[in-house]
């Protein structure tokens, strides 16, 4: 319950780059796993235990990531950084009413 009221006043404190970041997240994997939806190789996230053999995988067991959830992965950040990049500075900038004024 404290990291709820935690994550609530950080949220009202930084609310634009809050927003920045999650849609950018967001948008970087709904992009990328429709991609990989229609590619194909997209790794479920929500069962990657049974993902890779079709069978359950103990805690014992060493697991080979394959190569392409690295390149989806790889992706992912690249359009997560484009994203954070040109909401911050394009899109999302604050505007020139709200810029802190220069000290005299």
């Amino acid at each position: 319950a404290i990291f709820i009221i935690i994550g609530i006043v950080v949220a009202y404190r930084i609310q634009r780059l809050a927003v920045i970041i999650s849609t950018s997240f967001c948008g970087a994997y709904g992009a990328v796993a429709a991609v990989g939806y229609f590619a194909g190789e997209y790794s479920n996230p929500w069962n990657l235990r049974e993902t890779y053999d079709g069978e359950s995988i103990g805690d014992d067991d060493d697991i080979t990531v394959p190569k392409t959830w690295w390149a989806y992965f790889a992706a992912t950040l690249i359009l997560f950084g484009l994203g954070l990049h040109v909401q911050l500075n394009h899109t999302g900038a604050p505007h020139p009413e709200h810029a802190p004024k220069p000290q005299d």
